[in-house]
């Protein structure tokens, strides 16, 4: 991979799939997608993703999503609900339909009260705009493995 800009981004392609690199002798703590159609909120949630030692691979919408996630391992997709083409749910059923036990967490500026938010299997739902702390501990919790039913 070729260094796309001066910064510590790199791109395989002319879209915007791009994997933050972590530092030599730091491991990641888990792999994210992060799909999120407006360049500025998916730059900065991958800045703060990587400060907190995650590997991060971008996409700007669902069908670019969807294409990472057949090609990588993904830990948690962390995507914005309302997005031109795909929105956050049919991305998680698209999701579904690669692996079953996909965890995503999806955001939105939408009131969460105003929302149906039955959608099975979706991790969590966060509230724009974004708190650091409850994305790092949304994040942890779905990281955390299942516990298997006694």
């Amino acid at each position: 991979m070729k260094p796309r800009s001066p910064g510590n981004k790199y791109t395989t392609d002319r879209r915007s799939y791009h994997v933050q690199p972590i530092d030599e002798g730091r491991r990641p703590k888990g792999v994210i997608l992060v799909v999120e159609d407006d360049e500025a909120m998916r730059t900065a949630l991958c800045d703060i993703l990587n400060l907190l030692k995650y590997r991060v691979l971008m996409a700007e919408g669902g069908q670019e999503a969807v294409e990472i996630f057949k090609r990588e391992r993904v830990d948690i997709v962390l995507s914005d609900l309302i997005m031109p083409e795909m929105d956050g749910e049919s991305l998680y059923q698209a999701l579904c339909e690669i692996n079953p036990d996909v965890r995503m967490i999806v955001l939105t500026g939408l009131p969460l009260e105003d929302m149906d938010l039955s959608q099975a299997g979706i991790f969590a739902w966060i509230q724009k705009p974004l708190d650091i702390d409850e994305i790092s501990q949304t994040i942890s919790a779905a990281l955390k493995p299942s516990n298997p039913d006694p």
